[in-house]
């Protein structure tokens, strides 16, 4: 059995966290967005680049989630609330 990277156990985690908190987790080849109120979507891709996660609300964008590296030993998610510009951004 292969061994699981840092990201895939970082993404498993943050998976299950927003699953937790209400949301439906979708991958970027297979989006409904009527599937719930709020979908995050993996790795959509946006003309200035590839957040981990965009949150959706009802079908328009309100945010990203992402795993940063503060240290080797220590991983920590971060939620951006605010409009970013990658949300007015063009997908790719």
């Amino acid at each position: 059995m292969p061994e699981v990277t840092p990201e895939q156990r970082a993404r498993e985690v943050i998976d299950t966290m927003l699953a937790a908190s209400g949301w439906t987790v979708q991958t970027k080849d297979k989006i409904n967005l009527s599937a719930s109120r709020g979908v995050a979507i993996c790795e959509l891709s946006f003309a200035t680049g590839e957040p981990d996660y965009t949150l959706l609300v009802e079908g328009k964008a309100i945010g990203t989630v992402g795993d940063r590296r503060r240290s080797r030993s220590r991983a920590r998610t971060i939620l951006h609330h605010r409009r970013r510009p990658e949300m007015s951004s063009t997908l790719l």
